[in-house]
């Protein structure tokens, strides 16, 4: 029995390689499955392979399009760059030239004006001088010659003011009575240094009565009655002064007469029209005389009120 084995297997042992098949065909022992397989294979790649070269030609195209397309936008860039380039340069052109402009005309009008008060100033200076120095009959003789008692100086100095800062109150009221104007600055100066005369003239002049002052922003009455003149007080009430005028920086004519502890101030703003009841930051009239025991002041405010 092992004998009969051992010859069917030496029967069915494979081929070796190289050898041919007993059937003496010449064909291989491979199965037709494996052959068909094959060619199927062979037959289902070249369709794979003309898919993938029409891909590739496909994105070669659109890799070509889309650098054509760059190609344009770019192109477009340009040429808007180019026409924002050529604006720009024309408005700058316009801007220079009306920048230019402008200092033309400025630098004309500088000498112009300057022209102009070198020849005012030629004028007004001999009045000018006797204004600062000399005497009512230098300033009068130029007056009756034609003198402008408004023409001022360069720097700005008119004869009026030239008159009020040295105390010359007949000076002043010759320019006055010639037609000087009673500037705002000659009053402050009148104020400044106290000369009374010559702020008398100026209100008398048509100086403004309620006028305030640059550094203090106080009313001329104000100070009147802060350092208590009283003839200058009723002189700016008599021209319209208003004796209840409040500012938020300076306080009304009442409560300085009260602080300062002038009675007679005090009455006088009073019959005036002045309110007792009027309050500066919260205070009164009353509730300042006594902080500061002005006893007479504070008689004179309650007896006020009590008539009524």
């Amino acid at each position: 029995m092992s004998e009969r084995k051992a010859d069917k297997d030496r029967g069915r042992r494979r081929p070796k390689p190289g050898e041919r098949s007993s059937s003496g065909s010449g064909r291989s022992s491979r199965p037709e499955s494996t052959r068909s397989s094959r060619s199927s294979s062979r037959k289902y790649r070249r369709p794979e392979k003309q898919r993938s070269r029409r891909s590739r030609r496909s994105d070669e195209e659109k890799i070509a399009l889309g650098l054509n397309g760059l190609n344009v936008v770019v192109d477009d860039t340009d040429v808007v760059s180019d026409e924002l380039t050529r604006k720009t340069g024309r408005l700058a052109l316009i801007a220079f030239y009306v920048i230019a402009a402008a200092v033309v005309i400025t630098v004309i009008w500088s000498v112009a004006s300057y022209a102009y008060r070198a020849r005012q100033a030629g004028r007004s200076e001999p009045l000018l001088r006797a204004a600062e120095t000399g005497t009512v009959q230098d300033v009068a003789v130029l007056l009756e010659r034609g003198a402008d008692p408004d023409a001022a100086a360069a720097s700005g100095l008119t004869p009026l003011v030239a008159a009020t800062r040295r105390g010359a109150a007949p000076v002043v009221r010759a320019l006055l009575e010639a037609g000087a104007t009673p500037s705002a600055a000659a009053v402050a100066l009148a104020v400044r240094h106290r000369h009374e005369d010559v702020l008398r003239a100026l209100i008398e002049g048509g100086a403004d009565p309620n006028q305030r002052l640059s550094w203090s922003n106080k009313s001329l009455l104000e100070t009147a009655a802060a350092a208590g003149d009283v003839e200058l007080a009723r002189l700016l009430i008599a021209h319209g002064a208003d004796v209840n005028a409040k500012d938020p920086l300076a306080m009304p004519a009442l409560l300085a007469a009260a602080g300062a502890g002038n009675a007679e101030m005090v009455r006088v703003l009073l019959s005036s029209g002045a309110d007792p009841k009027l309050s500066w930051h919260g205070r009164t009239a009353v509730e300042i005389a006594i902080r500061e025991e002005h006893r007479m002041v504070v008689e004179v405010l309650r007896e006020w009120e009590a008539r009524g």
